[in-house]
């Protein structure tokens, strides 16, 4: 069977699998403050977090194949300034990563100032945020988490991360399963039918090559046996 096949198909059922887990675990959605979530951590996975704030400012848009992606630091209402962000915000919605990067691609600050005022309320947010908390194949990369550290310098090394809007599928996720499935047992099947039609070919052109090789001199011996035995049979005493 194709590794490729094989190695998507674990991809497949791996992202289905962590989906179902999501939803089973995260069928209820938590809710509670910004400061709240900061201060007791809990576990769930699907959460809406109040009275929050974030900034552009300290923002990073990560481009990568397909979607860009913002990675936004938040923090709790009664933070204080100092204090580094416990909370990583990410989406890869175009219409808010496009007004990330225009203020991020402003040449002057006269022009970062017009962008900033068009885009006001995405540029400096307070409200609530709600998502799915990443984990599992879902989690940034070490060398994105550093990135993100490195460049904002505000954001924990423990920061949870929280993919915005999005909500547990178990539909979906259940789709995926099923796709990873029957990818590798359609392609064993195929390649199955495949041999049995490819073996079967042989056998028929041997068959026709023993009839096609009759010779000749067979056809003649043939005949003469043949009109051997239509020679009337003579009685004793004639010649």
């Amino acid at each position: 069977m194709n590794i490729a096949i094989i190695a998507i198909s674990i991809g497949i059922l791996i992202a289905g699998g962590q989906g179902l887990y999501t939803a089973l675990k995260g069928s209820t959605q938590r809710v509670m403050s910004c400061d709240q979530y900061i201060k007791e951590r809990p576990k769930d996975i699907w959460v809406k977090l109040t009275d929050c704030e974030y900034s552009v400012l300290t923002a990073l848009v990560k481009e990568k194949r397909g979607l860009d992606e913002a990675l936004i630091p938040v923090w709790g209402a009664n933070q204080k300034e100092e204090e580094r962000a416990h909370i990583v915000l990410t989406s890869t919605d175009i219409e808010l990563v496009k007004q990330f990067k225009e203020l991020m691609n402003a040449k002057t600050d006269d022009e970062a100032k017009k962008v900033a005022e068009k885009n006001e309320s995405a540029y400096f947010y307070q409200g609530p945020i709600e998502g799915t908390v990443s984990f599992g194949i879902s989690s940034p990369s070490s060398k994105d988490k550093s990135k993100v550290e490195s460049l904002s310098e505000v954001v924990d090394p423990d920061a949870v991360y929280i993919e915005k809007n999005q909500k547990p599928d178990a539909g979906y996720s259940a789709f995926l399963v099923l796709l990873g499935l029957a990818l590798p047992i359609g392609a064993f099947l195929w390649k199955r039918r495949k041999s049995q039609k490819g073996s079967s070919v042989p056998a028929q052109e041997a068959v026709v090559g023993t009839q096609q090789s009759t010779s000749p001199l067979s056809g003649d011996l043939d005949k003469k046996f043949s009109e051997k035995d239509q020679t009337p049979p003579q009685t004793p005493g004639q010649m």
